[in-house]
């Protein structure tokens, strides 16, 4: 019982220090401004997008995906091996939940960080890779009919979130889930205010330069 407790809390621990980095700020640290100083301040994918183009937009994607595979990835071989009895999508989880906490409240950056999106696609590719395959195509496809990515992210989050919940066989799974979810639709309040408003900021992918 005491391995278990203390092999969460050091997962929970780590977990939240690997969601500290903030790859969009390292990305930009040698450009004239930071992210954090253009657009809509946020360290993340579609902000770099806006300003750096596709390229370092879908690269800080990619890397904070990564974010939280690696650490869910290796909770996940700890729960397989050392704690078979257990769900291995509890270690998953609770080590997703502990990367988007660290990456949208980053003690390095005083608490002022992104708003978890690409990190919660990271914890679902080691949960549940194909619904994540699935909602990639038809997250991209509803970008490039809306382009909005407030909207888009919303549906993608919850479609996963749905999936992950179904598929779930412990609450506790039901209630790390439930509780991403929540921080991710906290993150976007802004978001929600400005599209209610029609002010809601457009993401062009394949915009032709000159325009």
């Amino acid at each position: 019982m005491i391995e278990t407790i203390l092999t969460f809390v050091l997962i929970t621990i780590v977990s939240y220090f690997i969601g500290n980095i903030s790859f969009a700020r390292l990305l930009t640290r040698k450009k004239e401004k930071s992210i954090v100083e253009l657009g809509s301040g946020n360290p993340g994918t579609m902000n770099m997008t806006r300003n750096f183009g596709v390229k370092l937009g879908f690269l800080t994607l990619i890397l904070d995906m990564l974010k939280a595979i690696i650490p869910c990835l290796i909770s996940y071989f700890v729960g397989l091996y050392l704690f078979p009895n257990i769900s291995t999508n509890l270690f998953i989880y609770s080590a997703g939940l502990s990367v988007v906490l660290g990456h949208m409240f980053p003690v390095f950056y005083k608490f002022k960080g992104g708003k978890g999106i690409a990190c919660t696609l990271g914890i679902f590719a080691v949960s549940n890779p194909i619904a994540l395959l699935i909602s990639l195509v038809g997250g991209l496809i509803i970008l490039l009919i809306s382009k909005i990515a407030s909207i888009t992210s919303l549906i993608m989050v919850t479609a996963l979130s749905v999936v992950g919940i179904v598929y779930s066989i412990h609450f506790v799974e039901i209630i790390l889930i439930i509780i991403i979810y929540l921080l991710l639709v906290f993150a976007h309040r802004q978001n929600w205010i400005r599209l209610f408003k029609g002010q809601e900021n457009k993401v062009e992918l394949f915009k032709k330069k000159g325009k």
